[in-house]
């Protein structure tokens, strides 16, 4: 967690480890991607491991001649302190003080310390943490200028002031100070730029200017304005190929190239078995690293696979610290909400109510109505509906139709069926959930008063196991048999329904077939619907046509 990559992945770049923000997940979503997601992880996780260990992500510091051996040892000694550690920093804070002591005529120290600082200040939004923050970052770039005066051609020192500037400039945009937010930005790009002329090859400096390329090109319009205010247009292909060299040839900057090179794979480019890859690598060679640890288990969540990431949330909540306490418990709940232990999520999402900040609106909103969800399906409708009005009173829009139909009306009893097959997919006990579907099934099919909704979705749910069993041909005859029609009114059911469709003939090879189901895909808002959805279209796109094409 030492350069400009740090600041980029914890303000920019989504679910990090120490950030914290509302990630949609399903009531009636499914594991899908876990058919699809081959990575040797999934299977047989021990050997996995094993594996990984003997094939460590090294690092090694610069070829710095002013410096002696021993100073690059200790930096070096520092760094990985940090990734073996995080989030306890004493040691790494103790280490980089030792180096300004050592050299305080050098940047080094102050650089590392200043990075330090920055991602604290992530999660602790304490004001003595910026100025702190400040002090550091004034010193490492007085030092660093006046060291260029004598060596203009030093790419280290372009890169320590790239990388501070750019740092401060992500800093100052978050605060609203747009003015130096642009000053430092386009500064930082500047000397990143001008570190890479001096040398094409230095691949630490390729990093930060491969990461803009590519969200320059990917991320939403929300966040075009960023690269607006440092004159950066977009370039996917270049700025993932400057990311892949950086997790090949950096030096300082390796381990986090291959975070965030995962961070890709899994939220852009459809391919969570790469993803997982390096997420199982980083988790093993650094056991004792909260960061990687919590990260996988979100690698493992988005992609449905919920067994798996509740093991590694049930490890982590055995480390309590007061960064990871609130999201560990956040995701420990609705993992279980998912997997129908309605008791033992309530448990877990009413102990970190506490934890949240008021402004914390759309986390606070969701864990409510989950609560409440919770209370629904034990069948505890006056405790569900004093969940829901917390949740309503709260200013967030998340769940908000969804909300007012709850207030009005329960849950029928097939909702809770329906729900109850969920669960046992989602936790991998697809024979069971087939015994209690076809009861279900049948039921409905003899009821005339049920909603033939209902029947719609136990179809639907039936076409997924099959999928999951590889009986392709009984998923495709439940496409031959139902139409999209019978979903339409629900866009999350009608995603389900697409994504079976495309699945299907994609194990098949019909290519036809599968190009017709990613279109109707395409035109569907993955934004209102858990994210699986939009992990899962991805990696159908990347499958079929090698690159993911609608984003």
């Amino acid at each position: 967690m030492i350069s400009f990559v740090l600041s980029l992945i914890f303000i920019l770049f989504l679910s990090t480890g120490l950030t914290d923000h509302y990630s949609s997940s399903a009531d009636y979503s499914f594991e899908l991607s876990r058919h699809f997601t081959s990575s040797p992880a999934k299977n047989n996780g021990t050997a996995y491991m094993r594996l990984l260990v003997d094939n460590p992500i090294e690092l090694r510091t610069f070829d710095i001649p002013e410096v002696s051996d021993k100073f690059n040892e200790m930096m070096l000694s520092g760094i990985m302190l940090t990734y073996e550690n995080a989030p306890y920093l004493d040691k790494s804070f103790a280490t980089f003080d030792s180096l300004i002591v050592m050299r305080p005529d050098r940047p080094e120290g102050y650089f590392l310390k200043a990075s330090l600082l920055l991602s604290i200040y992530q999660v602790d939004k304490n004001q003595a943490v910026f100025d702190s923050l400040k002090v550091y970052a004034d010193k490492t770039i007085g030092i660093s200028k006046k060291l260029l005066d004598e060596q203009p051609d030093n790419k280290f020192l372009h890169f320590y002031l790239g990388g501070i500037y750019g740092n401060m400039g992500l800093q100052y945009l978050r605060q609203g100070s747009y003015w130096s937010a642009y000053r430092n930005g386009s500064k930082g790009k500047g000397h990143l730029e001008k570190a890479l002329k001096i040398d094409p090859e230095f691949a630490d400096a390729e990093l930060g200017i491969g990461i803009f390329k590519y969200y320059a090109d990917v991320l939403p319009r929300y966040m075009k304005p960023l690269l607006f205010l440092v004159r950066l247009s977009g370039n996917r292909e270049e700025g993932l190929s400057k990311i892949k060299l950086a997790a090949e040839k950096s030096a300082l900057s390796r381990i986090e190239a291959n975070f965030f090179y995962a961070k890709i794979l899994q939220e852009y480019e459809g391919d969570p078995a790469g993803a997982l890859d390096v997420g199982y690598q980083l988790h093993n060679q650094f056991p004792d690293n909260m960061f990687y640890h919590y990260s996988l288990g979100q690698f493992l969540y988005e992609n449905g696979m919920l067994p798996e990431s509740r093991e590694l949330f049930e490890q982590l909540k055995k480390r309590p610290h007061r960064y990871y306490n609130r999201s560990v418990g956040y995701y420990y709940g609705i993992i279980l909400h998912s997997m129908g232990e309605y008791e033992n999520s309530t448990t877990q999402l009413m102990g970190i109510i506490s934890l949240y900040p008021n402004n914390y609106k759309d986390r606070l909103r969701d864990i409510y109505f989950r609560i409440g969800l919770n209370y629904e399906y034990l069948e505890e409708r006056e405790n569900a509906l004093l969940y829901y009005v917390q949740a309503k009173n709260i200013g967030s829009d998340i769940h908000k139709e969804k909300l007012k139909q709850l207030l009005k009306a329960p849950l029928t009893p097939e909702d809770i069926k329906i729900k109850n097959v969920d669960s046992l997919i989602k936790s991998n006990l697809l024979n069971n959930a087939l015994s209690v579907l076809r009861k279900n099934l049948t039921e409905f099919t003899e009821n005339s008063n049920v909603d033939k909704k209902f029947e719609a979705l136990s179809n639907l749910q039936l076409a997924e196991i099959h999928l999951l069993q590889g009986n392709y041909n009984d998923s495709k005859r439940f496409l031959d048999e139902n139409g999209e029609k019978l979903y339409k009114y629900n866009r999350e059911y009608l995603a389900r329904y697409h994504t079976v469709g495309a699945s299907v003939y994609l194990e098949s090879n019909e290519r036809d077939k599968v190009q017709k189901y990613l279109k109707k895909l395409n035109k569907i808002d993955f934004k209102k619907i858990p994210i699986f959805y939009k992990r899962t279209y991805n990696m159908l796109q990347r499958e079929y046509y090698g690159v993911v094409k609608n984003r």
